[in-house]
């Protein structure tokens, strides 16, 4: 009768609030101290915007790619960097940063932060953002900030003075609670690369190891798709992004609301971030799917569609319309290009590039014929 839990048990209800409390204080300042000690090494240590802040020192990139997963399988960096190596006959670095399940809001705060890292980073850099059928992203800060399938993308970039913000917009109250734990206290931060290092080795040549191992069934079989910028290329995850596309396409075409207000969207302030850093933003066309580009082919996006071009001037973000021949089997989940076709894609997307911007400004560049030389050409 004298056992410690019974004496626990009949402690006083304050002393074991007071118990609880100081246990809950001390996990909390631990995670707080160490989240603290970790500072900028969180960002420095992701696999995004890291690519691009080096060491912290100089310029690192002469091109950007950025937006979503469709950048990640449609462009293919190498192929960019060589074409324009030859035309400009020195070495070119560009970085494809598109990425799966990511929003504008998260480009605007991975882009704050480069900048606090490696201010010079993207100086004189070219940054290409996608506009699919002529339209970019558009939202704005009041809705969600996240997709609920990647908290972590806008937990590496915040610091606790962007909560207030983000508790302000509309993003779900689940994903703002996770956001604010990982923020001050490092919360699911390990968790969540060690599920996502696990995910890209259990790939096609591991699956059928493991089909035998594990309890559930798994599928095999690898669909012509990059698997960069979080893509699966699994049956089953080509299956769920088809009909992940289907409900997309209906809920689009459904809600056809005017987008006009381009100075109140968060593309608005990647278009400013990019300037104050030095860098120049084009917005340029996606190949899209038949399905999908039906969401834009609207009454209502058509004239979108001339009234952001308008804005685009104003903004002096210039527009390029790459295009190559495609057919509903080069898109299979729906979403992404064939890997096959993403050279051809990225060769178009240069010589457009070179064609309207580069080629123009060397010949501008060329010094005038001298008077001497003229005349003896005469």
């Amino acid at each position: 009768m004298n056992s410690s839990s019974t004496s626990s048990s009949n402690a006083p209800l304050w002393r074991r609030i007071l118990v609880a409390t100081v246990f809950v204080a001390g996990l909390v300042a631990i995670f707080a101290y160490l989240n603290k000690q970790g500072g900028k090494g969180r960002i420095e240590g992701d696999i995004w915007f890291s690519l691009v802040a080096g060491e912290g020192l100089g310029h690192t990139a002469d091109a950007l790619f950025i937006g979503s997963s469709r950048v990640s399988a449609a462009i293919v960096a190498d192929g960019f960097d060589q074409m324009m190596g030859q035309v400009l006959r020195r070495p070119i670095q560009s970085v494809n940063l598109g990425m799966g399940y990511s929003t504008t809001a998260e480009y605007v705060m991975g882009l704050k932060r480069l900048r606090d890292l490696n201010p010079e980073a993207i100086r004189g850099s070219v940054v290409f953002i996608e506009a699919p059928m002529g339209l970019p992203d558009y939202s704005t800060w009041s809705d969600t900030w996240l997709v609920d399938a990647a908290p972590e993308l806008m937990s590496r970039y915040l610091t606790s003075g962007d909560l207030p913000r983000l508790f302000r917009s509309n993003t779900p109250t689940g994903g703002k609670l996770l956001v604010a734990a990982n923020v001050l206290f490092g919360y699911d931060e390990n968790i969540t690369r060690i599920r996502r290092t696990f995910q890209s080795w259990l790939d096609a040549t591991t699956l059928s190891v493991f089909s035998g191992l594990l309890p559930i069934s798994v599928e095999g079989g690898t669909a012509d798709l990059s698997s960069k910028g979080g893509i699966r290329t699994d049956k089953k995850g080509v299956d769920d992004a088809k009909i992940i596309a289907q409900r997309t396409i209906a809920a689009e075409l459904a809600d056809q609301r005017p987008r006009r207000e381009w100075d109140n969207t968060t593309m608005f302030e990647v278009v400013q971030l990019l300037r104050e850093m030095g860098a120049q933003p084009i917005f340029y066309e996606m190949p899209m799917s038949p399905g999908m580009s039906a969401i834009y082919q609207t009454p209502v996006r058509i004239q979108d569609r001339a009234i952001f071009q308008a804005v685009a001037g104003r903004w002096g973000v210039p527009y390029l319309k790459p295009t190559i021949a495609t057919t509903e089997e080069d898109f299979p989940d729906e979403w992404h290009l064939r890997k096959s076709r993403a050279p051809e894609f990225t060769e178009a997307l240069t010589r457009e590039f070179l064609e309207k911007f580069v080629a123009p400004a060397m010949r501008s560049a060329q010094p005038a014929p001298s008077v001497d030389s003229t005349k003896t050409g005469a």
